[in-house]
This record gives structure tokens, C-alpha cells and sequence, in this order.
């Protein structure tokens, strides 16, 4: 532990100190956790088609299937279904998107490495049939309880 930590600039006890390295640590993996839970859920309703969405024009939907592609909302190929990803932004921050090349294309397969070159889902899919509001609203309730508990977890010293 380095010598020195102060909080709010008063001195830190070392005990203190550790709790809130270890409190610090806690909720950053429940960030995290969420932040993979909500990439799986996201997944799951555009699998699912679950979130009473309206149905797809009846001319669209005859050139989908015409093409050969999925008849679902938000898949065609499913190139964007499979290349959906997690991308760590920062230690507490973390982006749901798609891989992109310079000419704003979707990248299959690729990890892009920097946040700039990610699609951001929100950008894509919020306008006529919502899926990430949704998606943080069925969550949200686990996510304050699981933060909660990791505060408590490093406050205590226990960890989680």
C-alpha cells in the first residue's frame, strides 16, 4: 500500500485505505459483469424478437426474403448479430457495439482497438424499435442490488 493515501486530503489508515482499493475493485467487476450481462440479454432479444416490436413492412420483408436473408428484425446476415461486442473503454466504462473500418462500415470479425472505430448500438438501434433502453430497464434493478452489495463486499473487506 503506498505510504500517503488521503481521501478528500486527510490521511488514510491503512486499513481504510485497503477497503477502499478493495471496495474500488469490487464495483469494477460488477461494471463489468453488467456490462457482459447486458451484451448476452441484447443478444438474446434480437434472437428471441421478444420486445414487441411492430412487424417488418410487408414489401421489406418480401426483399429479405427474396435475398435469402433472415426474416427477423435487426438480422440479416447475421454478420452484426456475431460481431456484436464489449469493448473496455475504461476501468469502470465499457461500450456495446460493432467493429468499423475507416469508411464507417461494419467490420465482421474484427476487434477494433479503439473506441473511435466502434459503432456505438445506440447510434443504430434505438429509433423505431428500441432494444438497448429496454434492455437497461429489465436489468436495472439487479444491477443497483448487484452494486450495492459490491460496495458492502469492499467496504467489509470481504471482496466478492
Amino acid at each position: 500500500m503506498p505510504d500517503g493515501m488521503q481521501l478528500f486530503g486527510f490521511p488514510v489508515a491503512p486499513v481504510m485505505a485497503g477497503r477502499l482499493r478493495a471496495m474500488n475493485a469490487s464495483v469494477k467487476l460488477e461494471v463489468a459483469r453488467f456490462a457482459l450481462l447486458m451484451h448476452r440479454t441484447i443478444l438474446k432479444h434480437l434472437q428471441d424478437q421478444d420486445l414487441g416490436w411492430a412487424d417488418l413492412d410487408e414489401a421489406y420483408l418480401a426483399s429479405k426474403e427474396a435475398q435469402g436473408l433472415s426474416e427477423k428484425i435487426r438480422i440479416a446476415t447475421g454478420v452484426s448479430f456475431e460481431t456484436l461486442i464489449v469493448m473496455e473503454v475504461d476501468d469502470d466504462e465499457f461500450f456495446i457495439g460493432w467493429p468499423r473500418r475507416p469508411n464507417g462500415r461494419i467490420v465482421a470479425g474484427q476487434i477494433a482497438p479503439e473506441p473511435e472505430e466502434v459503432v456505438n448500438i445506440n447510434e443504430v438501434l434505438e429509433e423505431d424499435r428500441p432494444l438497448v433502453e429496454p434492455t437497461v430497464k429489465e436489468l436495472r434493478n439487479d444491477f443497483k442490488r448487484r452494486l450495492i452489495a459490491a460496495f458492502a463486499a469492499g467496504a467489509t473487506g470481504r471482496g466478492i
